[in-house]
């Protein structure tokens, strides 16, 4: 039952990560897919862009939805994972394991629920935003996803002040 809740997230949060992407980069070619069931790796090959990242033959992860910002010079990536109860630590591992692998420009963690009340205290009161780094200057940002808006609800994003 949950897992059917989540897999219903991810049209509309392909689209918003569409448009988000759109966004910032309107030159650029950008496509989004739903990726929850297929490894990146295999997705990266079947689109021709497997020899983009040299070591995507590794890219044995399978991220709920990701984006790709092709334009001239580079080819980006950013992953959105989906989850409908509470964002919880473990969530936050499963994410920073994937961006390890992949190390996306952008990530995301959603729920429509938010954070769990240990992951909160963690994060916002002991201000423990070092768990969410990965890369070179890159986070993990988590949010609360609207529902009937389909789309982040920004006043809710970790760590405050970024920008989705």
């Amino acid at each position: 039952m949950r897992k059917r809740l989540e897999d219903e997230l991810y049209p509309g949060v392909a689209t918003w990560l569409a448009l988000h992407l759109r966004g910032k980069f309107p030159r650029a070619d950008v496509n989004t897919y739903d990726t929850h069931s297929v490894d990146l790796r295999t997705v990266l090959r079947q689109r021709g862009l497997h020899g983009r990242f040299q070591d995507s033959d590794a890219y044995e992860i399978q991220v709920d939805v990701t984006g790709v910002v092709q334009d001239k010079d580079k080819v980006r990536l950013a992953f959105v994972e989906c989850k409908v109860g509470p964002i919880t630590l473990g969530d936050v591992g499963q994410m920073l394991g994937y961006c390890l692998v992949a190390l996306p420009e952008w990530s995301y963690l959603i729920s429509p629920a938010g954070l769990s009340d240990r992951l909160s205290k963690l994060l916002i009161t002991y201000g423990r935003y070092d768990i969410l780094s990965y890369g070179k200057g890159n986070h993990i940002r988590i949010a609360q996803w609207n529902m009937g808006r389909n789309e982040i609800d920004v006043s809710s994003l970790v760590p405050r002040g970024t920008h989705i």
